[in-house]
């Protein structure tokens, strides 16, 4: 049997991640801890590579192909992270309103089935992000 857990309420993972770290915490973080504060703490703690990855999924939409491989090199950089960040891309993709983005966390979900297969990391990483951009950008 699976015992599922009301998520803790924003405002008080901001208060709680701010009382443990002594910072105002990030409002994507926030967002997209899933109401964990322990999920909170260790987002923080890497804030910065959340903030170029955000940065990298809003730039997919209105750049071409070149720029966004160009761009995503803090993907190829985290290896030992992959796991967290695909699962921190799965959930910015599913607060999304469009259809387009949403058909893109199956592609998430095929990166890492490969990347748990022992697939090459690179190759991965590249069908990944060119997959995404098509079906942002080309797809009807």
């Amino acid at each position: 049997m699976k015992i599922a857990f009301k998520p803790i309420e924003k405002e008080k993972i901001a208060h709680k991640v701010k009382e443990l770290l002594g910072l105002k915490p990030d409002e994507n973080i926030i967002d997209k801890c899933q109401g964990s504060i322990g999920n909170a703490l260790k987002m923080q703690d890497k804030s910065e590579m959340y903030s170029k990855i955000d940065l990298l999924l809003e730039k997919i939409e209105n750049s071409d192909l070149i720029s966004v491989l160009n761009n995503s090199q803090i993907l190829y950089d985290e290896k030992e992270s992959i796991k967290e960040i695909l699962e921190y891309i799965i959930v910015y993709l599913s607060k999304s309103k469009q259809l387009r983005k949403l058909n893109c966390i199956e592609y998430v979900e095929q990166a890492k089935r490969r990347i748990n297969a022992n697939s090459n990391y690179d190759m991965c990483i590249d069908y990944l992000l060119m997959n995404m951009h098509k079906e942002i950008n080309f797809k009807n």
